[in-house]
């Protein structure tokens, strides 16, 4: 059955808002409404796709979005989706597949700061520091601004006792956001340890 387009473009706001309200069972409802109304490579199918995985995140049924982010790759191969499959692996701990997406996301968009630095806290979980540091010293000359990078790799730093690094980090991460509590309390560690208190 193949539908009205105007009916379809009515689905998509629906879904979506009921998504923005929280109204998840109806999101879900509307969205396989639309999945089978729809094309194998058709724009309708993407967007219910990113709806339904958004949804399983939000409801923190992980297992059930990477079923929905799997379908989505075969639809739309970028950054967002192996990102987005990336959090859900992360979020059960399997940092290994975690980090496979991330790094998938990176090779699609070099650029992605939300997939560098959740690869680097990735590579950290798996014990491999240095790797975790390597990766973001490729972006964070061009990301200065970006306040986690320089929290994730002062993270980094520590494990690798490289305190004089660490401290670095930490105190470009608390001007970039004073509020940076990790920052914050790793820094005051750092002074602590260095005054010969911690």
């Amino acid at each position: 059955m193949t539908a009205d387009p105007r009916e379809i473009d009515d689905l998509i706001r629906q879904a979506k808002i009921s998504y923005e309200a929280d109204q998840y069972a109806e999101c879900i409802r509307l969205c396989e409404v639309l999945l089978q109304n729809s094309q194998p490579l058709s724009r309708t199918r993407v967007t219910a796709l990113y709806l339904l995985g958004d949804v399983y995140i939000d409801l923190e049924q992980f297992r059930e979005a990477i079923r929905i982010y799997d379908m989505l790759i075969a639809n739309e191969n970028n950054d967002i989706v192996y990102a987005n499959r990336g959090f859900a692996y992360m979020s059960l701990g399997n940092w290994n597949s975690a980090l496979r997406e991330y790094l998938a996301a990176i090779q699609s968009n070099p650029n992605n700061v939300i997939a560098v630095k959740f690869a680097a806290e990735c590579y950290m979980a798996l014990g491999n520091n240095a790797a975790a540091i390597s990766l973001i010293l490729k972006i964070i000359s061009t990301k200065s601004d970006n306040g986690a990078l320089h929290r994730t790799i002062g993270l980094a730093y520590s494990r690798s006792e490289q305190w004089i690094e660490a401290y670095k980090a930490f105190s470009r991460a608390i001007s970039l956001d004073p509020n940076d509590e990790i920052s914050i309390t790793a820094k005051n560690q750092i002074e602590k340890l260095a005054n010969g208190r911690g």
